[in-house]
């Protein structure tokens, strides 16, 4: 019986969490505007972030004023756009403020990064 102890209490340890890998921290709220490089506010849109290390993808939709909302575990993102695939929407008009931005930011393998943290005023500026 005492062989199986120490066994035992390491199994116990890793389940509970000493020792094994950090928990991630929660997702929280994040929000601010996206601009285009004149300053105009990006709309008609979906913002779609990837964590630069650990995490999961985070997005939503950007508001008419170049506005989001998402949850997601403040820190360094990829970002990129798509369209916003709405049932209810014309999607012709979904398409075109897509295609209005640059092709760039259409593109899920190009690198540009936004550093967002928890609350709101955050900036994502567009060059």
């Amino acid at each position: 019986m005492r062989r199986l102890t120490a066994p035992v209490l390491v199994l116990v340890g890793l389940a509970a969490g000493c020792g094994g890998p950090r928990m991630m921290e929660e997702p929280v709220e994040v929000s601010g505007t996206v601009a285009r490089a004149d300053g105009q506010p990006v709309s008609g849109v979906q913002l779609v972030l990837r964590p630069k290390g650990e995490g999961h993808p985070a997005g939503g939709p950007v508001a008419a004023d170049g506005s989001f909302t998402v949850k997601a575990v403040p820190g360094e993102f990829m970002f990129y756009f798509q369209p916003i695939e709405d049932p209810k929407a014309d999607r012709s008009a979904a398409q075109s403020k897509f295609r209005a931005l640059p092709k760039e930011y259409q593109d899920v393998s190009v690198d540009h990064t936004a550093s967002l943290s928890a609350g709101g005023g955050n900036r994502i500026q567009l060059k």
